[in-house]
């Protein structure tokens, strides 16, 4: 009787010397060399597991291996992996996993220095685990030191493009760290899966839908306490890719932290410029771009789900020709509490905490948590565009700290619009005022714009005006609001008295504007009257819709609690057509409360 034939992998799992379960299903090769070829090497167990139906696993017990001397380098590009395998260096004797405090201790290092790949991963359903794969390099195509191509696939708990204990970079650095051409994979996840990665593009998804980046360092050390890049470029880019999601990464010295060009990406609890803590600047060039992106979601309501975007040279989020993206609770020029000034920009000058270019942008909210600080930067606190339109800023903290007390001023204008139909706070909702203050130059800069409705909001201390229309400086009120320009120049109330009485405070006075037209007229207090002698207005009062008659005239008469003798009180005028808020006036001249 003739023996039973041994299976094509087993006799060459035998010939290669490794060993390997018998079957066609689930083998284990075990690499025991740091040789490139030959037996029991991990290109003889990736050619293994290629072959054998299933899902392998590729298992390390490599005598000596972990020191520079004792990496794995390639002659040439490794074997392509084509069916599902878990490469996992943790299996090598002396290895740890990180924790939440802890980096990784690892011994399995490949070094591609011959190649433009180090692992080409081909497939679904695959795990690569502590490992440290560097040195990649071509000067025909981009270097990439892991490259993955199909869905469901995950990379955690590595070091990728530096020294095994993730101190220093070590990479061809024009290149990219990770890249993903498929949907549903994953690069890290909880603290023990971080993965950290220094290069040109740390990570970069490519194409396909719904992957997750969570939890990596992109750019630092292991620590995730310095910057170890030398030429990078981005921390996390999507390109071709949608729905994905990017959460608590720390992303430092690059370009951009995040670039993003999809649809529908979750940005959340991120660290972008700033060390692990939150509160050390360490700088990329701008903190989030989403060029043409529409609809992500930057931040978010729930505690962590906000993004400390701070201490980058250039800028802090970017946002160019998108439309529908929502930015909500991050922290933006300052550190993660809120509390300390670590502002975007100083390098060349200007950095703006947010700028808009594009439609139906919401920057903030009404809702609790949806609260951006935007501080300390060294230009506007927010820019609108040219071009912008129906974007809302609602609900924010601009130029203040999280409390709304401490001066952190943006160095320009609090908010500066170029574009239309910017609704800056919120009329229905007392949370849904921004509050706008120690600003360099004015609270709200519209520069140019049309309807741009600015309503119930904070607007204290700034260095300019509070609102300001068209050129620095008060704009003169002119009959029948003939003038045109930024917000049509509308016309401010003139206030004639503002006088205790036994049951209140009674304020008088007149709006001159065009004839027959629909109006709300809101009241401000504050303690004292702005050096121009025009106001801001530290607390909202009320509001009193009223048309003015034919001749543009309406007489005003509002009635409110008891004010303190001495303190003032302002007014603005906003313009309504068919319900809708279009352009607001400037504060007008302070009134002073007297019996």
């Amino acid at each position: 009787m003739k023996p039973a034939r041994r299976s094509t992998v087993a006799s060459l799992a035998a010939i290669l010397g490794l060993a390997a379960a018998t079957g066609a299903h689930a083998a284990t090769y075990t690499v025991t060399t740091n040789a490139d070829s030959g037996d029991a090497t991990l290109r003889a167990a990736i050619t293994l597991a290629n072959a054998n139906p299933g899902k392998d696993t590729i298992a390390f017990n490599i005598p000596g291996n972990g020191a520079p001397k004792d990496a794995i380098t390639l002659a040439s590009s490794l074997p392509m992996i084509t069916d599902p395998v878990v490469i996992d260096g943790y299996t090598q004797p002396g290895t740890t996993r990180p924790t939440a405090t802890q980096p990784a201790t690892l011994a399995v290092v490949i070094n591609a220095a011959n190649s433009p790949i180090g692992l080409d991963v081909r497939t679904d359903d695959s795990l690569l685990t502590g490992l440290v794969v560097r040195n990649a390099n071509s000067l025909a195509v981009r270097a990439i030191q892991i490259r993955v191509e199909g869905d469901g696939n995950r990379v955690t708990a590595s070091h990728i493009g530096t020294n095994a204990a993730a101190t220093a970079a070590m990479g061809w650095a024009p290149g990219s760290g990770i890249e993903v051409y498929g949907s549903e994979n994953v690069i890290g996840g909880a603290p023990e899966e971080r993965v950290v990665v220094s290069s040109g593009y740390a990570v970069l998804l490519a194409s396909g839908d719904r992957n997750t980046v969570s939890g990596n360092r992109l750019g630092t050390d292991a620590a995730g306490t310095s910057i170890i890049s030398t030429a990078a470029a981005t921390g996390v880019r999507i390109e071709a890719s949608n729905d994905n999601v990017i959460t608590d990464n720390v992303a430092v010295g690059g370009l951009d932290g995040m670039y993003v060009e999809g649809d529908r990406n979750v940005i959340r609890g991120n660290r972008l410029g700033t060390d692990i803590t939150g509160t050390v600047a360490l700088p990329n060039g701008y903190g989030i771009i989403v060029s043409g992106g529409n609809h992500n979601q930057i931040g978010g309501t729930a505690p962590g789900e906000g993004n400390i975007v701070s201490g980058n040279e250039w800028g802090g989020i970017q946002l160019a020709s998108s439309s529908r993206n929502v930015i909500q609770g991050n922290m933006i020029g300052v550190d993660a509490g809120g509390n300390q000034p670590l502002g975007n920009g100083n390098t060349l000058g200007g950095g703006n905490g947010i700028f808009l270019h594009g439609d139906h942008n919401l920057v903030g909210g009404a809702e609790p948590g949806a609260m951006n600080v935007i501080s300390d930067n060294d230009g506007d606190g927010i820019e609108i565009a040219h071009g912008a339109s129906r974007n809302q800023i609602v609900g924010n903290r601009i130029g203040t700290d999280v409390t709304g007390l401490l001066d952190r001023g943006n160095y320009e204008h609090g908010i500066h619009v170029l574009g239309d139909e910017t609704q800056i706070g919120d009329p229905n909702h007392w949370r849904g005022a921004n509050v706008i203050s120690h600003n360099g130059g004015d609270g709200i800069w519209v520069e140019e714009g049309r309807r741009n409705p600015i309503q119930r909001n904070v607007i204290l201390l700034n260095d300019g005006l509070g609102i300001d229309l068209g050129p620095d400086g008060h704009t003169p009120e002119d009959a029948l609001d003939a003038d045109g320009g930024a917000n049509g120049r509308q016309n401010a109330p003139s206030l004639m008295v503002a006088a205790q009485t036994p049951t209140g405070t009674r304020v008088r006075g007149i709006l001159e504007t065009s004839p027959l037209t629909e109006v709300r007229v809101e009241y401000f207090w504050s303690s004292s009257c702005d050096p121009t002698g025009y106001g801001e207005g530290n607390l909202f009062l009320g509001r009193i819709p009223a048309t003015t008659d034919a001749s543009g005239t309406l007489d005003l008469n509002f009635n409110t609690t008891s004010l303190p003798l001495g303190s003032v009180i302002t007014a603005t005028a906003t313009t309504v057509v068919s319900g809708e808020a279009h352009s607001t006036s400037e504060h007008s001249e302070c009134k002073v409360i007297t019996l």
